[in-house]
């Protein structure tokens, strides 16, 4: 018998305030918004930091039922943020009941934030266990110390877990060589899935890049012989990116 797997992923971007429907930009810069004033800047002493502008026309929040618009050069306060990723990826090769093997498969989440502060990616799940057909499941990796991700181990049975691998990877998902905690991000450190409660992936505290920051989520499903319902399995997974 075939057990064959995929993960639908859902991605979520927060905003703590408006997402711009338009900017300019090109290969090399965005614009968010533009003031046409008389002057404006930062002025600044070992005592105070002003910013100040003069001569713009009707600075402020102008509002409706239907839109708000901040106008004036002060007015520009606000981040940006954006997660873009495939919406699917399937697990190969496809996994036997009663025969030892491992599935796996990728996604790559790229963010982009004008953020100083940076932000934080976070996944979770649909469902406990995450990986299910319409009669069974897999169970999700569980690994010895909750929450904190290890070198994949397992005995017997069959278990469904992810790694995370990418320049913003927490500290908890890198590898040096033995043990995680520390090093690289190779992808061979992995947790399960906790159902609905999100668990922190990736974070920086400065902005992103232009083109964005990418991280790569690792999805593995093994079976150590153990007897599994054939059929086709599936996860709904959830990336959330916010600005810190």
């Amino acid at each position: 018998m075939i057990t064959r797997a995929s993960i639908s992923v859902i991605a979520f971007f927060i905003l703590t305030s408006l997402v711009w429907g338009d900017t300019m930009s090109s290969q090399n810069f965005k614009i968010l918004q533009d003031s046409l004033n008389d002057a404006s800047g930062l002025s600044s002493s070992t005592n105070y930091r002003a910013t100040d502008t003069s001569g713009e026309l009707a600075p402020g929040l102008m509002q409706s039922a239907s839109y708000r618009a901040f106008g004036g050069f002060l007015q520009l306060n606000e981040s940006f943020i954006s997660i873009s990723l495939a919406s699917s990826t399937t697990l190969t090769p496809a996994l036997q009941s009663g025969v030892s093997g491992v599935a796996s498969g990728t996604t790559s989440v790229t963010v982009i934030t004008d953020n100083p502060a940076g932000y934080k990616l976070e996944i979770n799940a649909s469902g406990t266990p995450a990986l299910a057909s319409s009669s069974s499941s897999i169970n999700d990796y569980s690994e010895a110390v909750s929450t904190i991700p290890e070198l994949w181990q397992l005995a017997t049975g069959a278990a469904f877990g992810f790694s995370a691998t990418g320049m913003d990877v927490m500290t908890n998902f890198k590898n040096t060589g033995s043990t995680c905690g520390g090093g690289t991000a190779n992808g061979l450190c992995f947790l399960g899935l906790k159902g609905a409660t999100k668990e922190l992936v990736s974070r920086i505290y400065t902005r992103t890049s232009a083109v964005g920051n990418t991280t790569t989520i690792r999805y593995k499903a093994e079976n150590k012989g153990a007897t599994i319902s054939d059929g086709s399995y599936g996860a709904t997974v959830t990336l959330t990116a916010t600005p810190n």
